[in-house]
């Protein structure tokens, strides 16, 4: 497998992991804003420090995937 193609695929498998924080952000987010009456303070509490290390986490996915994008253009 050609040095490119490594890359490429690293990159997709970044983008998968990145989806899929995205995707538990947006499921947070949701639970909170439809039942943030019915829930006590410390899990909402709970529920937003998951939110910004989530949020964290995708930063620096973001970052990673950029480098490797322009490391492709090297190859």
């Amino acid at each position: 497998m050609a040095q490119i193609d490594k890359v490429k695929e690293q990159i997709n498998f970044l983008k998968f992991w990145l989806s899929l924080v995205m995707a538990s952000v947006l499921a947070i987010v949701g639970f909170c804003v439809t039942g943030y009456t019915k829930i006590d303070v410390w899990f909402l509490l709970l529920c937003l420090a998951c939110i910004v290390v989530l949020g964290v986490c995708s930063w620096a996915l973001s970052k990673v995937i950029v480098r490797k994008i322009n490391e492709l253009k090297d190859l």
